[in-house]
This record gives C-alpha cells, sequence and structure tokens, in this order.
C-alpha cells in the first residue's frame, strides 16, 4: 500500500508539472488556428492581434513570428510588419518571400540600396523571379540603374509571364526615362493584354494626365474604378482626378458612393472631410471624421483633420487633446506634430508650440508649413539664430522657393543683418520677378540700411506693378511724415486711390493720413468710404471709432445709424458703427449686444470679434478673457495683415502672461502703427515683462510724447519709474 501511495504522489507531481505547459499550448494553438482563419477570409488586423496572443505562449515560435509580419504587411502595416519579419529573416536566410517583402518595406521607407540588396539575392538563386525584378525596377534611382532594369526585363520578358506587369514596370522605367511614347506604347500593352486590370487602366490614365491629356486620363481612371471593388484605391483615384481638376462635385459624388457601399473605406471618408473642410462645411466635415474614428479612434489622419475643425471652431483645448493623440497614434508623423504646433499656438502655449515644431521638422524636413512656423515660433522667443538656421538648412534642398528667402530675409532684419536681408530679398525678385513683393521687399532693406531714396524708388516699382498693394504705399507715405510733409503723404495715397477706385484698403491708408495730420472730417469720409467698399474692414471701424471718441458726437452718430438700420435691419456696416459708438459713449451692454449679433450671423466678422475681444479683455480676467483671446485668434486669421488686430490679440496674451508671444504682436502692431499712443504703451509694457529693457524705455516715453493722457499713460510712467537706469 505505501509503495502503490508513493507512485500516486509521483503521478500527481508529474500531471501537476506538465498542466502548465498543456494549457499554454492548447491557447497558443487556439490562437493559431483563430489567426489562420482570419488570414483565409482576409481579416488580417484580426490575424494580427491573434498571431500576438500565440508568441505570449511561444515567443520563438518563428513559424507564428512569421506569419504575424505577413499579416501586417497585408494589412498596410508596413512599420509593423518589419521587426517580426525581421527578426525571421535574420534566422530563415533562405526564405525568398520573406526578403521580397523586406525589399518592399526598405523602399517604401526610402533605403533603395537595401530594397535593392534584397531583390539581388533572390536573382542569386531565382535569376527569373518577377518580384525580384520588379523590385530592381522601382528601387532604380540612377539613370544607369533605371537602363540596368530596362534591360534585365527585356532580357527575362518572354520567360516571366504576367505579362501585363512587367509591361507597367516597363512603362513605368521609361516614364523615368522621359521616353513618354515608349511608356504609353507598353501601358497600352499592359492593358492589352489584360484588359480586365484595374492596376493596367490606372498606369496608362497617370500617363496621360502627366500629358495633360485630360479627356484620356478621365477614361481611364473611370475604366479601372469600374473594374475595381467600392472601397479599392482605383475608385478613389477617380475621386482625385476629379478634386485635381477641380471637379469638386464629381469628386463628392464618387467618395460618396464609395462610402456608401465601403462604409470602412476610411480613406474615402478622409477625402470628404478634407473637401468639406475646405468648403467651410465644418459640420459635414465633422460627420465623415466621425465615421473614422468611430471605427478607428487612433487614425492619425483623421485626428488631425479632426484638429483642424477643433481650430476652425475656436476650439484650441480640443485641437490640442486630437493632436496629441494623432502624435501618441503616429510618432514618426511629421504632420501630426505640426498640427499640435499650430494647436499650442492657437492655445498661447507658445513653448509647446516651440517644442512640437521642432518635432515636426526633425520628422518631416521639407514640410513647408512646419519649418516656417517653426522659424516664426523661434522669431517670437528672441531666438534670430536659430531662425536663420532652420530656413538656410531648408534653402539648402529647396533653393527656389521665394516665400522661404522671404522669410529668411525678415529673421535677418530682426537681427539687423541688413545686407544679409536685401540678399535673401533680391533672390525673391529673382525667382518671382512679376511679383511687385519682391521690389517692396528689397525697400524694406534698403530702409533699414538707412538708404532712403533706394528705398522709395523700389516702393514706387512695387506700385507700379501693382497700384493697389498697399504696403509700399503705406511705406512711402510713412516716410513722408518722417519728413514732416503730410500733404505729400496725402497727395501720393490719393494719386493711388484714383487708380483704384474700389479699394477699401486705400481708402483707409488716406483716412489714416487725414488723421495723423489732423483732418478728422476728411479722415472720417475717407474711412467711411472704405467701410461702404468693404464692410468687413476692421481697421476702418476703429478708426471712425478713435473720431467719434475725439468729437464725442456718439448720440448724434447713434441717431443716423438707427435710421440707416431702420432701413436695413441686416446691414453690418452701420451696426458695426453703431455698435462701435455705444462702447464709446460707455454703453457697454448695447455695444456688446451688437458685437454678439453680428458674430451670431457671421461669426467670422472680424470687427465685431476684435471690439468685443477687447472689452472683455479690459472688462477682468477667468472666462471672459479666455473669450477675449479666442475671439481676438479669430479676427486675427480672417485679418492677419491688420495692425489693430494684432494690437488686440497681443494685449489678450499680454494679459494672460503669454508675454513673448504678446510682444511679436505688439511688435508688429506698432511698426504697422508707428504713431498710435496706446500700441506702444501696450508694446512697452510686453518689453518691460520680458526683460527688454531699454526697448520698454522707448516705447513707453514714445507712447507718452505722443500722448500725455492716453488710457495707459499713468501705468507707462509708473513702470517707466521701475526700469533699470539705461545702460
Amino acid at each position: 500500500m505505501k509503495r502503490q501511495a508513493a507512485w500516486a504522489v509521483v503521478l500527481v507531481a508529474v500531471v501537476a508539472g506538465s498542466g502548465c505547459g498543456m494549457v499554454k499550448d492548447f491557447r497558443k494553438n487556439r490562437h493559431l488556428k483563430a489567426a489562420e482563419g482570419y488570414v483565409a477570409a482576409k481579416k488580417y488586423k484580426e490575424a494580427t492581434i491573434e498571431y500576438r496572443n500565440a508568441l505570449r505562449y511561444d515567443p520563438q515560435n518563428l513559424a507564428a513570428l512569421k506569419q504575424l509580419g505577413l499579416a501586417y504587411y497585408e494589412n498596410g502595416q508596413l512599420g509593423e510588419a518589419y521587426p517580426p519579419l525581421k527578426r525571421y529573416h535574420d534566422q530563415n536566410t533562405g526564405d525568398l518571400v520573406v526578403r521580397q517583402k523586406l525589399g518592399v518595406i526598405y523602399l517604401m521607407g526610402r533605403a533603395p540600396d537595401k530594397a535593392r540588396a534584397e531583390a539581388e539575392a533572390i536573382l542569386v538563386q531565382q535569376p527569373q523571379n518577377l518580384d525580384a525584378l520588379l523590385l530592381i525596377a522601382e528601387s532604380a534611382d540612377t539613370p544607369e540603374e533605371v537602363q540596368d532594369a530596362i534591360r534585365r526585363l527585356e532580357q527575362n520578358r518572354a520567360a516571366l509571364g504576367e505579362p501585363d506587369r512587367v509591361a507597367r514596370a516597363l512603362g513605368a522605367l521609361h516614364a523615368r526615362n522621359r521616353d513618354l511614347p515608349k511608356a504609353e506604347q507598353e501601358f497600352q500593352a499592359a492593358v492589352s493584354s489584360k484588359p480586365d486590370s484595374a492596376e493596367a487602366h490606372l498606369a496608362l490614365a497617370r500617363l496621360h494626365l502627366g500629358k495633360r491629356e485630360l479627356a484620356e486620363a478621365e477614361k481611364e481612371f473611370k475604366a479601372a474604378a469600374d473594374l475595381a471593388p467600392a472601397g479599392s484605391f482605383a475608385r478613389l483615384q477617380l475621386a482625385d482626378f476629379y478634386l485635381l481638376t477641380r471637379r469638386v462635385d464629381e469628386a463628392v459624388k464618387v467618395l460618396t458612393q464609395i462610402t456608401t457601399e465601403a462604409p470602412d473605406a476610411f480613406p474615402a471618408w478622409l477625402r470628404l472631410a478634407e473637401v468639406a473642410f475646405a468648403r467651410g462645411q465644418l459640420e459635414e466635415a465633422q460627420t465623415a471624421i466621425s465615421a473614422v474614428l468611430g471605427k478607428s479612434a487612433d487614425n492619425a489622419s483623421a485626428l488631425v483633420i479632426q484638429a483642424r475643425i477643433h481650430l476652425a471652431k475656436r476650439e484650441p483645448a480640443k485641437a490640442v487633446e486630437a493632436a496629441q493623440k494623432a502624435v501618441k497614434a503616429q510618432p514618426a508623423n511629421g504632420l501630426a506634430h505640426y498640427t499640435l504646433a499650430v494647436a499650442q499656438a492657437a492655445s498661447g502655449n507658445n513653448a509647446l508650440a516651440l517644442s512640437a515644431a521642432k518635432d515636426a521638422v526633425a520628422r518631416a524636413p521639407m514640410l513647408t508649413d512646419a519649418v516656417f512656423l517653426l522659424a516664426e515660433l523661434e522669431l517670437q522667443s528672441g531666438d534670430t539664430v536659430a531662425a536663420s538656421a532652420g530656413l538656410k538648412a531648408y534653402l539648402e534642398k529647396q533653393p527656389k522657393d521665394p516665400r522661404a528667402w522671404e522669410a529668411l530675409g525678415k529673421a535677418q532684419l530682426r537681427s539687423r543683418d541688413t545686407a544679409g536681408a536685401y540678399a535673401s530679398f533680391a533672390k525673391t525678385i529673382e525667382l518671382a520677378p512679376a511679383s511687385p513683393r519682391g521690389p517692396y521687399l528689397l525697400g524694406m532693406a534698403l530702409r533699414a540700411a538707412g538708404k532712403t531714396a533706394e528705398a522709395k524708388q523700389l516702393f514706387e516699382k512695387a506700385l507700379a506693378m501693382a497700384p493697389g498693394y498697399t504696403e509700399p504705399l503705406e511705406q512711402l507715405a510713412t516716410m513722408s511724415f518722417v519728413e514732416k510733409d503730410p500733404q505729400a503723404a496725402i497727395s501720393r495715397i490719393e494719386r493711388q486711390a484714383l487708380l483704384e477706385p474700389k479699394s477699401a484698403s486705400l481708402q483707409y491708408l488716406l483716412g489714416r493720413a487725414y488723421q495723423a495730420s489732423g483732418d478728422l472730417k476728411q479722415a472720417e469720409k475717407a474711412f467711411m468710404k472704405a467701410v461702404e467698399l468693404n464692410p468687413e474692414a476692421a481697421p476702418a471701424y476703429v478708426s471712425l471709432g478713435q473720431i467719434y471718441g475725439a468729437s464725442k458726437e456718439y448720440d448724434r452718430a447713434i441717431a443716423e445709424l438707427d435710421k440707416a438700420l431702420v432701413a436695413r435691419p441686416d446691414q453690418p456696416a452701420a451696426l458695426m458703427l453703431k455698435s462701435i459708438a455705444q462702447q464709446m459713449k460707455g454703453d457697454a451692454t448695447g455695444a456688446r449686444e451688437g458685437y454678439e449679433k453680428l458674430l451670431k450671423t457671421n461669426p467670422r466678422f472680424a470687427p465685431a470679434a476684435n471690439n468685443l475681444a477687447w472689452m472683455l479683455a479690459e472688462e477682468g480676467p477667468g472666462k471672459d478673457l479666455q473669450r477675449a483671446f479666442l475671439l481676438a485668434q479669430g479676427a486675427r486669421d480672417a485679418a492677419p495683415q491688420d495692425p489693430q488686430i494684432a494690437d488686440t490679440l497681443g494685449w489678450v496674451m499680454y494679459k494672460q502672461g503669454a508675454y513673448p508671444r504678446a510682444e511679436q504682436l505688439l511688435r508688429e502692431a506698432a511698426e504697422k502703427l508707428p504713431t498710435n499712443a496706446e500700441v506702444l504703451y501696450h508694446l512697452g509694457m510686453a518689453q518691460a515683462k520680458i526683460g527688454r529693457n531699454d526697448d520698454a524705455r522707448a516705447s513707453l516715453s514714445k507712447s507718452l510724447e505722443l500722448s500725455a493722457s492716453h488710457p495707459g499713460a499713468a501705468e507707462a510712467k509708473a513702470t517707466l519709474a521701475t526700469l533699470p537706469a539705461a545702460r
């Protein structure tokens, strides 16, 4: 009995010891079987989950590792496919299927040399392996490599089979060689050998498109779309063709058909969102994005568009949240980092915006918007060296981008490198000789260098090229005032206004000149003309408000405007002017009601947004200050060149404590409004906060020199008293 008991104990121990392994094998095999079923059904995303679960129980299972990589590959997740395939390949170098997949991954990852190496290794064992030869063709980088790829395909053409694929590859190679007749011949051969090949029709369509043969291109895109499933790339290409040729309604029709027949076709939903967003149809854009995020919450492309929608709705905090999710989903996505930078800047978080912009440029060095945003943020932080270095690095690769040369020139002007700025602005003329902006910028560099006469000549040249271009005219007028000759400024603007009688900007500039010379009646007349020509001319309203304030004839103005509103209650100009008069009179409630009414009708009405933002900022902190920021930012987006709006947004940000960004905006406003005492007071206060004491002293002193009784005069005097002595 004792011996039997002993054996029972041993048997129990063996079963207990092996039970864990048996359970692991059972679970591993269950996941492997499920994965194989998903692969058979082409449900690769679900297959990757099951293969990962199987590998948890058997991490050294190379067969499962290979299948995991292949499932990722088939699902289009090439980044995720690489690690398991590479690990498998390191121990099974003879597996040619895996080599070919790795070659494609290298090619997509912009490593053509590694792709060719994998293809060559396959061809050593299988000299007529079609996939390897096609990989050689697709990775050909130099003219010599292109010719070599053509030779190899031609040499083996008869034995390769799949003549349509061979013809498409040869057509692409001939197109890269700029031999379009041969390319078209090959693509036609591909279509002839396999008329039901959507890929062959697409190749021929793209060739016609490149030759601007739009009717032939459309025919082939339609043929490809008709042959392909609803959610296919070919259907999407037809929609993209319509978008490219500005047939947006036809594109929307195709995209809507795709999403109706294939609700999981995310690229089509994303295109619909982009089209709706570009049209300003934010709710339609949101519907399309929700269709993607409802099934794929970490889709980075959808999250980027979601962030843009939030920005358009003046919801910067939500935009930041969406952009952060996009970055988390795709850390290497430069566009996601750029969107996060824009959202952080819109939220007033300049330090975080700068960090995100750096990440964007590091991941996408040629993403133009990111490069420019980074330079702008670096300039705002006072780092002119970094801004210039980043723009120069970009220009080494894109030397023919006039916008980049302009941005570099402005950075150089900021650092007082007038010679460098002159050279950069000269490049803009070289690259865009028909644009008046080049002479204007060159004139700015010369004026900064003290070469007034030469600067005037270039400003006049810019005006001769574009009579309605106000910036050079503004410079000429400012120079006349500096020279104590206001009549010369007025006469020069009047001559230009005769050439462009429908220009609200020129009438506004004329009003400013009259206002600066003390002729308020003529100034009022010009500003009213500006408003008549453009009811959304925000700076003209501000200037009219200043005139009302100087004359204190508020009741007369309100009575006259009420008469106009009886005749046309929806007239924005009259309602805006009445609200301004009420604001100047001290009727804050009436003014706010008017501004809110205007914004309810048109949320992007910059004049009302600007003035309401100012009122909220002056009334107090808290939620009102945050809304003031959103309103001022919205006004800035609608009228980015308006110095009055730059002043409002800068002052709001000053009150929020975002002093570097505030100083940049206020400096921009002061450069355009150099005789505005309040703007100079705001600038001086911001400069004091960031420790630019000499600049602060100059700005505050100038503001008091211009007006010893402006609303901020007392604070300006008190701040001046606290500044350290000049060095």
